[in-house]
């Protein structure tokens, strides 16, 4: 929000209940953010003067602190009727409404500012805020960059032209915008993921690393950073160096079923039987709530079908041939068309039937 207020020169009052006295008087309380001392003296200079544009404007402003936005609306409208040319309020308005998500009545009001202030980067950055709610990326684009260019160290607009040039696949601007703002913001975590994300998109997984790296020696909580840093790091062939980073993914969120189901797959792959199935199990009770589906098998995904194929191998190199089967048989209640499985199923040794009475009675 905007005030329209100048610091104005003390003046000696014959008149202490006059317009000036009381748009001084309040004019010094809204310097000082003293809405609630402010309010009485605005009120009363409009009781005085009520087509003085510049104190409807602040009385929105007082009903905006106040949280009474529809009236703070109304003010801002007052205002505007009365002088059409009163930016401050035009942003206000612009403000408030994008606030409610009425993008599209926001953006004439924020046109009208920067038509006045064509250097007002903060509502261009807004302008492209609505543009994005709005799904007008084209525009939200050109924004963004003007807010950018206007002030390079904002970090608003670099967020939002980045996610936007990722959403479309240009990831070579996004790779130089990050590295352009990372001169400016180094250190901050949000850019090293951001860049982590997208050199990881381009296979370039030991730059991700660094990146990554970044992340986390500023936030040692960020679950997410310590699983793509595991990540990396088996398309690098490091698998040893991966599984310290999935486990802290997973301690840090025990939630994160990703990190979780990584780690497993890490075991499995490195013939870790026992590790593999605690937590391939504990991937399984988090992403189900149970082990073994009955007759309510989920939708086949590919991933829970490979989750009881390595549980399968798992057991069955263990020597639990019946703990394999049922694994398997899970399996394959997802995907029939698996014919690898189904060959592991007929290796399984046969289980011992019971014995068939010959007695024939009577």
């Amino acid at each position: 929000m905007k005030s329209n207020t100048k610091p104005t020169k003390k003046e000696t009052m014959n008149d202490p209940d006059s317009f000036e006295a009381h748009r001084a008087r309040y004019e010094t309380l809204v310097q000082k953010d003293n809405w609630e001392d402010a309010r009485p003296h605005i009120a009363r200079a409009l009781a005085l003067r009520p087509e003085f544009a510049p104190a409807h404007n602040q009385l929105g402003m007082c009903c905006f602190q106040e949280g009474d936005l529809g009236q703070a609306e109304a003010c801002f409208k007052k205002a505007i009727q009365l002088d059409f040319g009163l930016i401050e309020a035009h942003f206000n308005l612009g403000a408030l409404v994008q606030s409610a998500g009425r993008m599209q009545e926001a953006l004439p009001h924020f046109k009208e500012v920067v038509t006045a202030n064509p250097d007002d980067e903060v509502t261009y950055n807004r302008m492209g805020m609505c543009c994005t709610a709005l799904k007008s990326k084209e525009n939200a684009e050109v924004f963004f960059s003007e807010s950018l260019r206007l002030r390079p160290d904002f970090l608003d607009p670099l967020v939002s032209l980045t996610a936007l040039t990722i959403e479309q696949g240009r990831l070579s601007e996004a790779k130089a915008l990050l590295e352009e703002g990372l001169k400016i913001h180094h250190g901050i975590p949000q850019l090293h993921f951001t860049l982590g994300l997208v050199l990881k998109t381009q296979e370039q997984f030991e730059d991700a690393l660094g990146e990554f790296r970044e992340v986390v020696l500023r936030d040692e909580d960020n679950a997410e950073a310590f699983n793509h840093l595991g990540e990396c790091c088996v398309a690098l062939g490091m698998e040893k160096q991966a599984e310290p980073f999935f486990a802290r993914a997973a301690k840090v969120d025990p939630e994160m079923s990703l990190a979780v189901f990584n780690l497993g797959k890490l075991y499995h792959d490195q013939e870790q039987w026992n590790e593999a199935i605690v937590t391939l199990e504990e991937w399984l009770r988090q992403e189900t709530g149970e082990i073994v589906f009955a007759e309510n098998a989920p939708e086949d995904d590919g991933v829970h079908g490979l989750v009881y194929d390595m549980l399968g191998t798992c057991y069955a190199l263990k020597g639990d041939h019946e703990r394999a089967r049922e694994m398997w048989e899970q399996a394959l209640s997802l995907n029939l068309d698996q014919a690898e499985i189904v060959e592991k199923l007929e290796q399984l040794p046969q289980s011992l039937l019971s014995p068939v009475s010959l007695t024939i009675a009577n």
